[in-house]
């Protein structure tokens, strides 16, 4: 137990010490383009998110893609991946800075009011279960309805 904490310690150091701007901007320089619709709104989020210092990326996903997309570009805040699949909750534990959140509410015929039911659902997980995520929080939402993607980046007051 002891060797997993120092590893925690010396892994927390170490993520501390990355200027996670010019590591973005590295990544997205060497990304293929075109890009398709989900890998360019999951782009764009981790953009704003860097430009504003978020605190957190709320997204919305199925099958994980999003999360696991916006993962690869290495924000410096969390990312909470609401679900209604358990195995993607699961299998979203292996990536890098994502939080699955597994979402067992009724589904509603609107999509769109499900989408909000599902990231409200998530900013109060974040709200009981992560401290450093205030809730009450400025929102920026970034939506693709042809992708049915939805993001929500939440900045600090």
């Amino acid at each position: 137990m002891k060797a997993v904490e120092t590893m925690h310690k010396i892994a927390r150091e170490a993520e501390s010490a990355i200027y996670h701007k010019q590591l973005f901007e590295e990544l997205r320089i060497l990304t293929p383009r075109p890009t398709d619709i989900t890998h360019t709104a999951a782009l764009a989020a981790v953009e704003a998110s860097v430009n504003c210092l978020a605190t957190a990326i709320i997204t919305a996903t199925t099958t994980g893609r999003s999360a696991q997309l916006m993962a690869a570009y290495r924000p410096r805040c969390p990312i909470l991946a609401v679900t209604r699949e358990p195995r993607t909750a699961r299998q979203l534990h292996l990536y890098r800075g994502v939080y699955p959140i597994l979402f067992v509410g009724e589904r509603n015929s609107d999509w769109t009011e499900d989408m909000d039911q599902r990231i409200n659902h998530a900013m109060e997980v974040a709200a009981v279960q992560y401290s450093t995520i205030h809730v009450q929080s400025y929102r920026i939402r970034i939506v693709s309805y042809r992708a049915k993607f939805s993001v929500v980046i939440l900045l600090c007051l």
